[in-house]
């Protein structure tokens, strides 16, 4: 089970960094998706980084705990693994996908929810 005092700090990581994506791309498309993973939070986020690299995603960061955030045109997106302690072999991956047009954000948000997760 995951507890709020868990999650707190990682859902208030995502707020801020899709408060720091740049203007210009993060227009008013946004879409989300949340899935539980057989990862670990820290394998969920290399593997995180990995499916975005491979993607052609750029920018490629790593924020405070298994938070990753990259570019991909004129799309950001974030993807926050949430896991609970050592021994706890799965987690919630969330992941917001902003900025394009029409149904870019969807789109590639789906994408890349299968891409992380395989679902």
């Amino acid at each position: 089970m995951v507890r709020l005092r868990d999650v707190l700090p990682g859902a208030l990581a995502l707020v801020a960094a899709l408060g720091a994506a740049p203007p210009v791309w993060a227009g008013p498309a946004m879409s989300e998706w949340s899935r539980v993973v057989n990862l670990r939070a820290d394998g969920c986020a290399a593997q995180t980084r990995k499916v975005m690299a491979d993607d052609g995603w750029t920018n490629i960061q790593k924020g405070d705990g298994d938070l990753v955030m990259a570019d991909k045109g004129r799309l950001s997106g974030v993807v926050m693994c949430l896991g609970g302690g050592l021994f706890d072999h799965h987690c919630t991956a969330v992941g917001v996908v902003t900025g394009g047009g029409d149904d870019d954000a969807a789109n590639e948000a789906d994408r890349l929810r299968k891409l992380v997760t395989g679902k």
